[in-house]
């Protein structure tokens, strides 16, 4: 009943105009401004320590994988998958790349971490190190979306750029692609 690149069944497909309005109507409430992002030049943010625990109101926690960081922007049929370092690894991770390509939206700069899944299903970076010779899954866990539909939504609230993702972009995700809810 299902795709098995996008997830999504017949009904949903059918419904892919609707939700596209959804996501243009969202955007220009925004006021994102149209533009792109230099994805092999994009900084990303990375974790750092504290030294000491913290929380208070308006704080997210995200959990942080032991795997690659990867920016995949998509063009149409296109799609390439950039290092953090802008390194292109889009001929690495094929599976992720043919997963991000049948997602119904066809332009945008998502950011996350690739990861190897172990028997287990827990990430093992030295399963991801030695992928080509292995047969450990890949699992693309997004996060974040830096361009949605040509529009650079990189100032916009978090919250509002996760909810453009969890709810416009992967609502309906399959392997390897998964969305990586924030922790309250």
């Amino acid at each position: 009943p299902e795709s098995v690149l996008s997830g999504l069944t017949v009904e949903e497909v059918r419904e892919g105009g609707a939700r596209l309005a959804a996501v243009r109507e969202a955007l220009a409430r925004s006021g994102a401004p149209a533009g792109a992002v230099d994805v092999a030049r994009q900084p990303v943010m990375l974790a750092s320590s504290n030294g000491r625990p913290f929380s208070g109101p308006g704080w997210l926690f995200e959990i942080k994988y032991d795997g690659v960081r990867i920016l995949a922007a998509r063009a149409g049929d296109a799609v390439t998958l950039y290092g953090r370092a802008g390194q292109d690894f889009t001929g690495r991770y094929p599976e992720v790349v043919t997963a991000l390509r049948a997602l119904p939206a066809t332009r945008f700069v998502l950011d996350g971490e690739v990861v190897a899944l172990d028997e287990e299903g827990r990430p093992s970076f030295n399963l991801l190190q030695n992928h080509d010779s292995s047969s450990a899954p890949l699992a693309y866990f997004v996060f974040d979306v830096l361009v949605l539909r040509g529009r650079d939504v990189t100032q916009e609230p978090l919250r509002l750029r996760q909810q453009l993702l969890e709810e416009k972009v992967l609502p309906h995700l399959s392997d390897p692609v998964r969305y990586l809810a924030p922790l309250d």
